[in-house]
């Protein structure tokens, strides 16, 4: 045996804070007669330097006629991969936290059924939500405008049902005044690690409405283009059609007094004309 079978040697290397601990525990067990579990999770210091999360669990079976404990036993188990695994994933959770709230885009919570259960401030921005009771008093699917509503609410039961990993789609969407916005609308799923039950969707928005608005606009520049080159093409066509009268005129009527090759020549000339105005 490397410690004694004491008190003394597990207090020795068990950290300072949590000895508090362990012994309110063990004094709540005693001042129930045992009706308190003893029991208590502590971190102690192995040999190595590393540190050994340990589940410690233990009972009074004998007492004295005073009450006052005189035998116990109980057990040690390890729980350090298990407690490693708790630190990680609340670490996990901590990065997404910050990460969800001081995000870019709109993102959300949503229950399997609809319900908003979080979301961040960009999207209480684009959805014009106000505050926490606000939020909780709607559903996702209010936002959706009547001429996409079915097929987003088709689109999010396929994701939350795993009849689809993932959604994303730009659609228009209208805020809590009814006011329209355009936004890159994407659905994800959140399942539980151990059952694979779904816990909510996720979803993200981001707002597209001036990308959208500009190209509305680009394409109505282009129509008015398309109009005015049309109308400039019939402007410049009219003159080119009286000089192509004029020179067919010119070539029937050149005849009397010149002679065969200066008739020749200007009709030549007026042949080009004709043709460099067609």
């Amino acid at each position: 045996h490397e410690m004694d079978n004491s008190p003394e040697s597990w207090q020795r290397i068990m950290f300072p804070e949590d000895l508090g601990i362990t012994f309110a525990a063990f004094e709540a067990h005693v001042a129930s007669r045992g009706e308190i579990p003893f029991t208590c999770e502590v971190r102690y210091k192995h040999k190595n330097g590393s540190t050994v999360w340990v589940w410690c669990k233990g009972k009074v079976i004998k007492w004295d006629e005073n009450g006052a404990p005189l035998r116990a036993v109980g057990s040690h188990v390890d729980i350090t991969e298990r407690k490693q695994f708790e630190i990680a994933l609340r670490s996990s959770e901590e990065r997404f936290r910050t990460a969800f709230a001081n995000a870019g885009v709109g993102m959300a919570l949503v229950s399997p059924d609809g319900l908003i259960t979080s979301s961040n401030s960009m999207l209480n921005t684009l959805f014009k939500i106000q505050d926490e009771g606000d939020k909780r008093a709607v559903c996702l699917f209010d936002f959706f405008t009547s001429e996409s509503r079915a097929s987003l609410e088709a689109a999010f039961f396929d994701v939350v049902n795993e009849e689809k990993s993932s959604f994303q789609e730009e659609k228009e969407f209208k805020d809590a005044d009814g006011q329209l916005f355009w936004a890159n609308f994407t659905i994800s799923l959140a399942k539980d690690p151990n059952t694979g039950e779904a816990l909510y969707a996720i979803i993200v928005l981001s707002d597209t409405t001036d990308k959208h608005e500009a190209l509305e606009s680009l394409e109505r520049s282009n129509k008015d283009l398309e109009q005015f080159a049309y109308l400039t093409s019939h402007d410049l066509q009219e003159p080119l059609r009286t000089l192509i009268g004029f020179s067919e005129i010119l070539q029937e009527t050149l005849t009397g007094d010149l002679s065969e090759d200066e008739i020749l020549e200007a009709k030549t000339h007026l042949g080009f004309i004709n043709t460099a105005a067609r």
